[in-house]
């Protein structure tokens, strides 16, 4: 995807914005349509079905033995 990003000292009026923000500084941030080949196979760094692969996939923990009572000293 891409995006466009502009910095308006005075909003344009071309842009529909509050009247109250007219005066203010703003940031203007246009992203493009999605297409096919703009999205990638890869999610925030994990491959696309890491998660579907792979849950589950850890067996479960055994169980731990008694540790019996510690000693107080006196």
């Amino acid at each position: 995807m891409q995006a466009i990003r502009h910095i308006f000292e005075h909003a344009p009026e071309a842009i529909p914005v509050p009247e109250q923000w007219r005066q203010k500084r703003m940031e203007v941030i246009l992203l493009g349509p999605e297409t096919e080949e703009s999205v990638p196979n890869v999610t925030y760094g994990w491959p696309a079905d890491y998660f579907e692969r792979t849950f589950g996939s850890i067996p479960d923990l055994m169980e731990r033995e008694a540790q019996g009572v510690a000693e107080l000293e006196s």
